[in-house]
């Protein structure tokens, strides 16, 4: 069963407003490549502000960020349109809201 992960919701809230997050959602772990991902990192979903422009690297220093408020814990991020067709909206209905604005 999820639940939410990050202990300090202060740090977890201006992180998310620095970045221009509006949401953050972690996935079950049923759509886990545990394949890909063999030492369980955490899938999350994030959503930013409208015409918010993050490029790779801005992408890779938030979840950098992320895992530092989970003592290391590897993130994923992903975005609503990186979800494959025929599991998004179950994907989306699963996913355990961590922010939101």
């Amino acid at each position: 069963m999820l639940k939410h992960v990050f202990k300090d919701q202060d740090k977890l809230r201006n992180l998310c407003q620095k970045h221009g997050i509006i949401k953050l959602a972690l996935f079950d772990e049923k759509y886990y490549p545990s394949e890909l991902m063999p030492d369980h990192h955490l899938i999350m979903l994030v959503e930013f502000v409208p015409d918010k422009r993050i490029g790779y690297y801005g992408f890779l220093g938030i979840a950098d960020e992320l895992s530092e408020l989970l003592d290391g814990q590897q993130i994923d991020l992903r975005t609503s349109v990186e979800l494959k067709a025929y599991h998004r909206q179950e994907m989306l209905d699963s996913a355990v809201v961590q922010y939101a604005a």
